[in-house]
């Protein structure tokens, strides 16, 4: 019996073209890859990933100010909630177009599968940019042990090669083990293999066990350096809120953390452009942001200010925003 022909060949390096990361949230979540949000029940991590969404799906801006140049379509598979009464009317209180948000369904529910060539054919067909499933553990099947690290990189590598495919953004939603005591990198649920093949990892919590606010701490980050811990609060009237970096030595939900890394010209730009806009009045981040965006300044200068001139996040009835304390005001006038 003729041994068959292998089509295995030798490829060098050097006949790679090299491209860059394209990024749905930099540095958090990566278009064609894998991205895991994880935390404990009733922490907001759907949440989270339903407010995404439904900022994608209109084209609007990202927790950073940065402005989406158009509209995409999301596909969202959720086993622990139900369609009608709480995903849309979640996704119409953030504002979304659930037109442009779909699920995978046998007519009624969403299904549970992993079958590579049905979400392959989904993807291409609404020109996905974005596919969720919530939770990752539900769409095991009951025979699949997620526990064994063989068996989920079988299932997690067919996702992979989809996103690579697609370009599509990939989130995978996780419960968290009880180990409060190990490192964040090993909290999820199941095997390590589904934080591993994950290019992106983020984790979300309270900053308090009796707060509102919630953080977003990146604990992997395979593709770019690590995003700072990231704020919003969740309210029944307002939904999502976003509040900026966390300071988390601080402990508290009114200052946001930056690292003063550099000074010069423009960083002068903003102190005095900040100063200006905060004077007579408090503004709201996103407000901020979207200001700050005709300048072409960089977020991280923008923090970095924030902190020497000693502003502070307030809450308001309609959100957060920035306040610049008389005392600095008098000071830098001086």
């Amino acid at each position: 019996m003729k041994n068959k022909k292998s089509n295995i060949s030798i490829r060098y390096y050097s006949s790679v073209n090299t491209s860059e990361v394209s990024w749905l949230w930099y540095p958090y979540i990566p278009y064609g890859k894998l991205t895991l949000i994880q935390g404990d029940p009733g922490d907001g991590k759907s949440s989270l990933a339903l407010k995404l969404a439904s900022i994608l799906s209109v084209g609007g801006r990202m927790p950073d100010g940065t402005k989406l140049s158009e509209p995409v379509n999301i596909i969202y598979q959720c086993l622990e909630d139900d369609t009608s009464d709480t995903i849309k009317p979640r996704l119409e209180n953030y504002g979304a177009d659930t037109s442009r948000i779909a699920f995978l369904s046998d007519d009624i529910s969403p299904v549970a599968s992993f079958d590579d060539d049905t979400l392959l054919n989904a993807i291409q067909k609404m020109n996905a940019k974005l596919l969720i499933f919530d939770p990752i553990q539900s769409f095991f099947n009951k025979d699949f042990d997620y526990r064994n690290v063989g068996m989920v990189r079988v299932y997690l590598n067919k996702l992979a090669v989809i996103g690579s495919k697609t370009g599509c953004a990939i989130i995978l939603i996780g419960h968290l083990n009880k180990n409060e005591s190990g490192k964040n990198i090993y909290r999820g649920l199941g095997s390590i293999d589904i934080s591993a093949i994950s290019r992106s990892v983020l984790q979300v919590e309270r900053l308090r066990e009796d707060s509102k606010v919630r953080i977003i701490r990146h604990v992997k980050s395979s593709l770019a350096p690590e995003g700072g811990t990231f704020g919003f609060e969740i309210d029944d009237i307002n939904g999502i809120s976003w509040i900026g970096d966390i300071d988390l030595e601080n402990e508290s939900e009114s200052i946001i953390s930056q690292s003063i890394c550099c000074y010069g010209e423009k960083t002068n730009t903003v102190k005095n452009l900040l100063v200006e806009w905060l004077e007579s009045e408090d503004l709201p981040y996103n407000e901020i942001i979207t200001r700050m965006n005709k300048y072409n300044v960089s977020l991280r200068t923008i923090k970095m200010v924030k902190k020497e001139l000693g502003i502070c996040s307030i809450r308001k009835g309609d959100g957060w925003y920035w306040h610049l304390p008389e005392l600095e005001i008098s000071e830098e006038n001086e």
